[in-house]
């Protein structure tokens, strides 16, 4: 069992696997083996969680990942990257330029390393379907991770983008 690591409540994990216990067994599945196999830090894991959440517009999976978060740069960070994710994302329909140069998102990763920031930008790029900025991302995570790493993302990704299309 997963608990919170801030409190040792019930974790969203848990929470959404006693949701899905009934209705969407395969989605419960899925959801307990992209945790339990994530080659991903816990903290990444949330992270990760999180953008995706956001950027699916699921707000019942964003406020129990966001309240296991508490206060901290990772959280502040995800949500960054999902706003850059959603304004980049807009802007490649229009032009098929870079909206923000590279020194740019020097000074954008709200607050953390650009791994992780690239990491949560991924996390957000894979739900918005933005095949150009997905690439860029795993290009500049595979110098920095594991291949297995990246899997972890989008599987987690994966499993959220459908759970929140359940709504559920």
């Amino acid at each position: 069992m997963h608990t919170n690591w801030l409190d040792g409540s019930e974790t969203w994990i848990e929470i959404l696997k006693r949701v899905l216990q009934y209705n969407f067994r395969d989605l419960r599945t899925c959801l307990e083996l992209a945790v339990d196999q994530s080659e991903l830090e816990f903290p990444d894991l949330l992270g990760c969680s999180l953008a995706a959440a956001r950027a699916s517009n699921y707000p019942k999976l964003f406020s129990a990942i966001e309240k296991e978060m508490g206060l901290c740069t990772e959280k502040t960070a995800a949500m960054r990257a999902v706003s850059d994710a959603a304004m980049q994302s807009t802007w490649n329909f229009y032009k098929d330029t870079e909206l923000f140069s590279e020194v740019d998102r020097l000074d954008i990763n709200g607050g953390t390393n650009l791994v992780k920031y690239t990491m949560y930008l991924l996390s957000a790029y894979l739900v918005f379907g933005d095949k150009r900025q997905i690439d860029k991302c795993i290009e500049i995570l595979k110098s920095h991770v594991t291949e297995s790493q990246i899997d972890s993302i989008v599987r987690l990704v994966a499993v959220i983008k459908a759970v929140s299309l359940a709504q559920v």
